[in-house]
């Protein structure tokens, strides 16, 4: 990981929760603050709270659209320059398009490469990926 994106503040928002549990194993590991997240309802108050400088985000969640939340997030004044990177078990040409055109910074489809999300991190906001 390049120096220059370490410590990232990193928000997981994944429902399964060892999924979620494992990703903040492996991102603390790799020198990043991070916190997760099992609901829309809790990332919205988790991001308001902890200040994100990146998302990962699941796009279907048992009590929202991971789209709109997105959306929602990278609309967020106190939230300037935030990455979203949006990923899916069930991923198709349709919502990878409807992922971008929320915000989605990047979309991946699980599992997801630790590898490929570093790449994304020290890219920064401004590089779309279609990977999957």
């Amino acid at each position: 990981m390049s120096a220059q994106r370490k410590n990232q503040r990193i928000l997981v928002i994944e429902d399964e929760l060892d999924t979620a549990q494992t990703l903040a194993v492996l991102f603390k590991g790799m020198g990043h603050e991070l916190e997760f997240a099992i609901s829309a309802s809790a990332a919205l108050e988790c991001a308001q709270r902890f200040r994100p400088t990146v998302v990962l985000i699941d796009l279907l969640l048992p009590d929202g659209d991971g789209c709109d939340l997105a959306r929602t997030l990278k609309q967020d004044a106190a939230l300037p320059g935030l990455t979203v990177i949006a990923m899916t078990g069930f991923g198709s040409e349709q919502l990878r398009r409807r992922a971008l055109k929320s915000g989605c910074d990047a979309y991946l489809q699980k599992p997801i490469d630790l590898e490929e999300v570093d790449a994304l991190l020290r890219a920064g906001p401004s590089r779309k990926a279609a990977a999957g």
